[in-house]
């Protein structure tokens, strides 16, 4: 099932570059990834970036021991523990040469250059953020998957605000920026 999702990712991701009928597996890293949740694809350096669960919670791991990895565009590993010390990383994105991942404690932002992390993104919640995007400002929207609510960070002052909390959105999951519009997709149907 771990292969099979980063394989969905990469597939995904290329999408936009072909019609269904012409979509192929291009690479696959085979089993390597404990808990892979997102994939975000670095054009500057060629490489994709995978949030990577060493272990899950559930499943005994700890806060702080998971990892992002990185990968060449043909599924091999670049650096399997790239940049360390994330707490259940799942969404992550790329803008304007910086990587943000989505942990427990709030979005960590990291330098790809250097492979570290260069700041942190506090939201004060128990509940589970989810997914990121950044809108033409740079702007962060993070979605809180079990909540009605999506969080904001405004970049220039590194403040947090939540952006929307209405009821008829009920457990975000994905989010996207995408011409002008922030696209959400739900799970309150199951």
């Amino acid at each position: 099932m771990k292969k099979s999702t980063l394989l969905f990712s990469l597939c995904i991701m290329l999408l936009p570059l072909m019609n269904a009928q012409q979509v192929k597996k291009i690479s696959e890293t085979g089993p390597v990834f404990h808990a892979p949740e997102s994939v975000a694809f670095d054009s500057l350096n060629n490489c994709l970036y995978v949030s990577n669960y060493t272990e899950p919670l559930t499943e005994g791991g700890k806060y702080m021991q998971h990892s992002i990895s990185k990968i060449d565009m043909q599924g091999n590993f670049i650096s399997e523990e790239w940049i360390k010390g994330v707490s259940c990383p799942t969404g992550i994105c790329m803008h304007n040469k910086k990587l943000y991942v989505v942990e427990r404690f709030g979005v960590v932002e990291c330098d790809p250059s250097l492979g570290t992390i260069t700041n942190h993104y506090y939201i004060k919640t128990t509940d589970f953020l989810n997914d990121i995007t950044y809108d033409n400002e740079g702007n962060l929207y993070v979605s809180v998957s079990g909540t009605p609510r999506i969080y904001r960070i405004l970049i220039d002052s590194a403040r947090v605000e939540v952006w929307v909390e209405d009821q008829r959105l009920l457990d975000p999951n994905g989010i996207l920026f995408d011409n002008g519009v922030i696209l959400i997709g739900v799970n309150s149907d199951g």
